[in-house]
């Protein structure tokens, strides 16, 4: 036996332990850096895929109101259609009378209580 070693921890060489650390950090930052490179077609891709999710969304909302007026058109060129447009903006047969309905005020001030309704017993 040495009676060299004996009693004293061995000592490590330093035989560039710490290149190879750094090689080894190195080759880690590459390999990340191509996964990186890597992946941004296919997260393009799925980005692009969203898009054209939303335009097909869009499209079909656009179709089926263009739909919609379309049939509410052809109603409006029949005959009812005319005149219920006809009434909503204000026009009137001839001999025709307006009818204006005025509100009432609340009777008295009195909240929560209304006035009498003719033909109402209370």
């Amino acid at each position: 036996m040495h009676k060299k070693h004996m009693g004293r921890p061995a000592r490590r060489r330093s035989d560039g332990g710490w290149a190879v650390r750094l090689m080894a950090l190195a080759a880690c930052a590459l390999l990340g850096w191509v996964v990186y490179v890597a992946s941004q077609p296919y997260l393009q891709a799925a980005r692009m895929q969203r898009e054209n999710d939303r335009a097909e969304v869009r499209l079909l909302e656009t179709h089926l109101r263009v739909q919609e007026l379309r049939k509410e058109a052809a109603y409006l060129r029949t005959p009812q259609g005319m005149e219920k447009e006809a009434r909503r903006n204000g026009f009137l047969r001839p001999g025709e009378a307006p009818l204006i309905v005025a509100e009432e005020p609340p009777a008295g001030g009195a909240q929560g209580h209304s006035a009498p309704r003719p033909g109402r017993r209370e």
